[in-house]
């Protein structure tokens, strides 16, 4: 039987879609059909699943910018949408004394996106992670603390 490996990926800042994933998803399996063979008795069987956070800021950064709107005319406005949309992620991200919701529920989207990759893989399956940005702080964090809390 070929071994199962789990694969989490986790996006980056800014407004992500729920395919995020999809693109390197495919080239993945393609890339790991070309490097190790189409045989299934031989080959690894890849498991991918997307660490979709983004959704659980974005509504109160969507208020955010109704907020900034709601005041008339802005100028620099393609600051503003990149401040809202990009900057407001990892700032809101940020756990402070007292408010951590967005830091747990982000947390709570990654551990129940491994939990789903283990059903999937299997428990025993070794777990890689490929993360961008921010994903790749989110991560950091979320091991980091189950090590720091265990």
């Amino acid at each position: 039987m070929p071994q199962s490996v789990a694969v989490a990926i986790v996006h980056g800042i800014g407004r992500q879609k729920g395919d995020f994933a999809s693109a390197i998803i495919q080239q993945l399996r393609n890339r790991v059909a070309q490097q190790l063979g189409e045989d299934p008795q031989e080959a690894p069987r890849f498991f991918f699943r997307p660490v979709y956070w983004a959704p659980f800021l974005q509504n109160e950064e969507d208020e955010l910018w109704s907020c900034l709107r709601k005041g008339g005319r802005l100028g620099w406005t393609g600051l503003r949408e990149f401040m809202v949309d990009f900057a407001a992620d990892a700032i809101a991200y940020q756990p402070i004394s007292g408010r951590r919701d967005a830091y747990d529920r982000v947390h709570a989207v990654f551990a129940d996106s491994l939990r789903r990759l283990a059903q999937q893989a299997g428990p025993r399956a070794p777990l890689c992670v490929i993360s961008h940005s921010l994903g790749t702080v989110i991560a950091c964090n979320f091991f980091y603390d189950l090590q720091a809390h265990s």
